[in-house]
């Protein structure tokens, strides 16, 4: 076959630019020795357009953009780089603090989380707070969140100093919520307190596409760039590419880990990457399932109602070691897949 046919967007007749490499795990998750790459099958725009647009929002604006920190995959100074419209982080309490917005700076050679100024609403139902932070209350092309009194006597400021305070008077005037009657209590810790946050991330299609885009990569490498061209992998591929959504669901996230011994809420066996290809069990379909750290999975329908021959060979998985940096296979017996110890 022609190295001249990319398997996103000329997969079936040659075109004529440059082709690159392409790492299966993009290299903002961690470079590693022997690493699984297509030397062919991709172009450069193609190439380019999913470090620009795909990759981007994934390294930057995701859990696991996150957790790429926390395990040095890059330097915590790095924390600036935070997508935060896309990745917020909230301070976990028993009052009406839970939810308070916090934001992640790197402060001392550490990366912390501070408060940010913001308004708290109460809900109208009573079953807590909803907190709006200053700049998407100064963007009055965002409405407020549904199911919030605005114009109760309970309204919350956060604020550290008295500007901060009539600036967000200020805002909320904007949006024709005046005089507000401001509760000023204490805050539930103070400077240099460890707490309890929890990070909540956008999964758009964004982040889908390139979760789909690094499954069917491994698929190409594992089964041959020849196999994938086949019009069976149409819908993914132009899915990943265009973002054309097709007649069902392409990716899903799954409660179930990918290694056997692994379970939904016990110690994982291992922080690295994880990524399979194989059938479905009705032999039907083919079906990737792809964990950036072990912690999210994401099943991945490469092809549905597969048209084409029966594969054995198409059943394989590797485990990219974030502590040794190496790239090893998994063992897999029946359907399920082991490590390699």
């Amino acid at each position: 076959m022609s190295k001249k046919l990319c398997i996103y967007c000329s997969p079936d007749q040659s075109i004529q630019v440059p082709f690159t490499r392409e790492h299966i795990i993009p290299q903002a998750f961690g470079k590693f020795k022997k690493n699984l790459v297509l030397n062919e099958g991709v172009c450069c725009e193609c190439n380019k357009f999913f470090g620009d647009n795909l990759e981007l929002f994934l390294g930057r604006g995701s859990l696991e953009s996150l957790l790429r920190l926390n395990y040095k995959i890059k330097p915590p100074e790095d924390i600036s780089k935070i997508h935060k419209d896309r990745l917020r982080v909230a301070l976990s309490a028993e009052d009406e603090h839970d939810g308070l917005i916090l934001e992640y700076q790197f402060v001392d050679d550490d990366i912390v989380v501070v408060l940010i100024p913001q308004v708290g609403f109460p809900r109208l139902n009573g079953s807590g707070w909803v907190y709006i932070a200053e700049s998407d209350l100064a963007d009055l092309t965002k409405p407020l969140a549904t199911g919030i009194d605005a114009r109760g006597p309970d309204i919350l400021l956060i604020f550290d100093s008295e500007e901060t305070k009539q600036r967000l008077i200020q805002i909320l005037a904007g949006r024709n919520i005046k005089n507000p009657e401001i509760s000023e209590k204490k805050l539930p810790f103070e400077s240099g307190q460890r707490v309890e946050a929890v990070a909540k991330s956008t999964i758009d299609s964004v982040i889908l596409r390139c979760i789909a885009k690094i499954s069917f990569n491994y698929l190409a490498k594992i089964a041959s760039i020849d196999f994938v061209v086949k019009q069976d992998f149409n819908p993914v591929r132009s899915y990943i590419r265009y973002g054309t959504e097709s007649g069902y669901q392409v990716v899903k996230i799954s409660r179930t880990p990918i290694l056997a011994n692994d379970g939904p809420r016990s110690q994982r066996q291992t922080n690295g990457h994880l990524i399979t290809a194989g059938w479905s069990p009705d032999n039907r379909d083919i079906v990737g399932l792809v964990s950036l750290f072990n912690q999210v999975t994401y099943q991945i329908t490469l092809s549905k109602n597969f048209s084409g021959i029966w594969r054995a060979d198409i059943r394989r998985g590797h485990h990219f070691n974030i502590e040794t940096r190496e790239v090893e296979p998994l063992n897999v017996v029946s359907r399920a897949f082991y490590l390699v110890h």
